[in-house]
């Protein structure tokens, strides 16, 4: 199922990060899910007044932004040679 109306306004959400080993409690070992119109966007942490991409969603819960279950998303840091070999983008981090 897919979303019908795409919003006008911008929304975020504050999210507590849990390890793999808490995630494999909700999830099991070796999930494959999809997502509910959240995948393959950011996951964006602010420190020290500077706002960088940590993730990119990976797989939500079926139960959708109330369902009280975490999220999964892929870690950017370890795909950045891919992105700067794929897109030319040099980053520096």
């Amino acid at each position: 199922m897919y979303a019908v109306n795409v919003s006008d306004v911008l929304n975020q959400s504050t999210n507590d990060v849990i390890t793999d080993d808490e995630c494999e409690v909700y999830y099991g070992a070796n999930t494959i899910n999809g997502g509910v119109g959240d995948s393959g966007g950011p996951l964006n942490y602010r420190t020290g007044g500077v706002t960088v991409t940590r993730g990119v969603t990976s797989f939500v819960s079926d139960g959708g932004c109330a369902g009280g279950l975490p999220d999964g998303f892929t870690r950017v840091l370890y795909q950045l040679d891919w992105i700067e070999t794929n897109t030319g983008i040099i980053i520096d981090n």
